[in-house]
């Protein structure tokens, strides 16, 4: 899957930054809690239908990624109870 390109405005420069979705998540994982808080403030005060989209975006994510959870634990136990290897 391609990562998609996304543009955030430089205020020092004025110029157009262009970064990946990956670079933007791996950014947003090195905030400290206190820097975290002040971009949800400013994406919700700032951004309300994008925060609002996205956070979409992310709910949508995390349901997948329980229900995929939940079927590796259901397969591994039917593998336990039937005696069967799963790899």
């Amino acid at each position: 899957m391609k990562t998609s390109i996304m543009n955030i405005e430089s205020e020092k420069r004025g110029k157009i930054m262009k970064i990946t979705a990956e670079q933007f998540v791996e950014s947003l994982a090195r905030l400290s809690d206190e820097e975290k808080q002040k971009a949800a403030n400013l994406l919700v005060n700032k951004w309300f239908h994008l925060t609002k989209s996205f956070t979409g975006f992310i709910d949508a994510e995390m349901q997948d990624f329980h229900v995929n959870e939940q079927a590796e634990v259901f397969e591994m136990k039917q593998a336990v109870e039937n005696g069967t290897k799963l790899f």
